[in-house]
């Protein structure tokens, strides 16, 4: 069998375990590989997150975003503020959250969409009713696209194994 990458990097009978960390031995070689890959799980959230709020803008009377730079400008600022700001409102709301049984994320999450809204001219939120419902679609949005993508926000890689039965 032929050696791929640095010499030892591939071993000789690979099985899938083995197979799956030879694979991550040889991209970890690559200078800047970690990085590169958070940037690309990233990049690939905003888009998802930018996916979302075309949805919703589309789906739900009272959302309109004015342009791809604004769509694409609101999907990166939701996440910065969905990484900033929201877990400040999420702890300082916990006894809220707990008595509505965490029905109140979702107002929270409202919150958050119409304050991205308010930041960019182009991109406006009638009332909260549709930052209610927008909010709900972008997180559906992004709750199907983690099922793909992985749970860190990461390109990852899967290695699937089919397991053969011996017969009697």
């Amino acid at each position: 069998m032929a050696q791929i990458g640095p010499a030892g990097a591939w071993p000789k009978s690979p099985d899938a375990k083995t197979r799956k960390s030879a694979y991550l031995r040889l991209f970890q070689n690559i200078p800047g590989y970690g990085t590169l890959n958070r940037m690309a799980g990233f990049i690939i959230r905003s888009l998802v997150a930018a996916l979302g709020l075309w949805l919703a803008s589309e789906w739900v009377d009272g959302i309109t975003v004015h342009g791809l730079g604004t769509l694409l400008g609101a999907a990166l600022l939701l996440g910065i503020v969905n990484a900033v700001v929201r877990p400040l409102l999420v702890v300082l709301t916990l006894p809220l959250t707990v008595l509505s049984l965490g029905l109140f994320l979702l107002v929270i999450n409202a919150a958050m969409l119409g304050l991205v809204a308010w930041m960019f001219d182009n991109f406006t939120i009638a009332s909260f009713g549709a930052a209610f419902w927008g909010a709900v679609i972008v997180s559906l949005t992004g709750w199907v696209a983690s099922y793909f993508i992985g749970p860190r926000g990461r390109i990852e890689i899967i290695v699937a194994q089919r397991r053969h039965r011996s017969r009697p």
